[in-house]
């Protein structure tokens, strides 16, 4: 029998996780007792000086994007389908932070709900969450959309990092 866990600390301080103890009986009737030993561990505080608010711990994010139909040749009236998808390592995925794409005059944006997964991958929890954005062109020109970002704390290397999508 195996049973993973998966631990997040809410708040900095030192954890004890008491010894785990099993109970059952062989193919045999005999009884079989095991115990773990006491797990301790610190979690330490996000610094000071972070340049960002960091929303997400985890130990990989990146954004990915799909647009359709492609932006070539798009004219005032046409709609577009822009999908974003955040993809984090180590943490559940309804802890992964609603995004929203900048007010841009002339284009008029419609977030859709987004959709959820999480998988075991190699051991590590792998989350995603999905958001479709429908766009509609409402005014002729050229249009500038600004990048999306969203701060995070790398917990393997111990540092800030930022996920970007231009």
């Amino acid at each position: 029998i195996e049973q993973k866990y998966l631990l997040q600390a809410l708040q900095p301080n030192r954890y004890r996780i008491p010894a785990l103890q099993f109970n059952g009986t062989d193919g045999a009737g005999n009884r079989l007792n095991s115990q773990s030993t006491p797990l301790e561990f610190d979690i330490l505080p996000l610094p000071n000086n972070l340049t960002k608010p960091t929303q997400l711990v985890a130990t990989e994010v990146r954004l990915e994007q799909q647009w359709q139909p492609s932006l070539d040749n798009l004219r005032a009236g046409d709609a577009l389908t822009r999908t974003v998808t955040m993809i984090a390592h180590g943490l559940p995925a309804t802890w992964l932070p609603d995004l929203s794409l900048p007010v841009v005059e002339g284009i008029s944006v419609y977030p859709q709900p987004a959709q959820l997964q999480q998988s075991l991958i190699n051991g590590v929890l792998v989350s995603r969450k999905m958001i479709e954005f429908k766009l509609l062109l409402t005014q002729a020109g050229s249009h500038h959309l600004p990048e999306v970002s969203i701060a995070w704390w790398d917990s393997l290397r111990n540092r800030q990092e930022i996920a970007r999508l231009a």
